[in-house]
Formats: C-alpha cells, sequence, structure tokens
C-alpha cells in the first residue's frame, strides 16, 4: 500500500518509521511541498493520502479542494491540531476520511491505516 505522506512539521516521522518497520504492506513517501504532492499524487496514484493541516505554503483546504476538483478521491488522513465544525465538514467534501488530532491521536494511526490495508 502506497502512502503519500505530505508534511513539514515531521508530525508523525518517527511513527511512519516504526510502522513500516512492523509492516512491509505500507510504504511511506514523504512530500514537504504541495506542489511535488500534487505531482506524486497524480503520477503515482497513491493509496491514502496523510495530509499536515498546518502547512504553510497555502491552505490545506484548498490544497484538498484542488485534488477534488483533479479527481483525485484517494482517501485523506489529516493530521491536526485543532479544526472547527464548519473545517471539518469541507474537508469531509474535499476527501477527508479520518482526522487525527496530534496532541492525543497519533498512537491510533496504525489501526487506523490498517483499517485501509484490509479494505
Amino acid at each position: 500500500m502506497t502512502i503519500a505522506y505530505i508534511d513539514k512539521h515531521h508530525v508523525a516521522d518517527s511513527l511512519l518509521m516504526q510502522i513500516q518497520k512492523k509492516c512491509a504492506a505500507f510504504e511511506f513517501h514523504k512530500i514537504t511541498g504541495y506542489e511535488a504532492a500534487q505531482h506524486f499524487i497524480e503520477s503515482e496514484k497513491p493509496d491514502i493520502i496523510l495530509l499536515d493541516f498546518r502547512l504553510p505554503e497555502s491552505g490545506s483546504l484548498e490544497f484538498m479542494k484542488l485534488l477534488h476538483l483533479n479527481n483525485i478521491r484517494q482517501p485523506i488522513i489529516v493530521f491536526h491540531n485543532c479544526l472547527d465544525l464548519l473545517t471539518r465538514q469541507q474537508a469531509v467534501i474535499y476527501g477527508a476520511a479520518h482526522f487525527i488530532n496530534t496532541n492525543a491521536e497519533v498512537e491510533h494511526l496504525p489501526a487506523v491505516l490498517s483499517h485501509y490495508l484490509l479494505k
């Protein structure tokens, strides 16, 4: 399972390395910018997209909207610190399948990824 991990803040780097060591079925590709991420997603068509919602280049919601408008429908797992209800609703419209709070829920990522592996 190919996973595009879009992050500039290294939110889950160590956890992803641990997951990859335990389960060879996951292949993570870390990308640090939206332009590179869009190119990778369009060319490689990863199974899942992990997206840090705090990327500074432009709004993550706008990036998700762009993917949606380009018919990219891979599930997106959103890392966040705190998202209001309206932002969550918009993110779901644009492909967010799961939200993981980086302050309290990062340890749930292996279970979430396993769920998608079983689909």
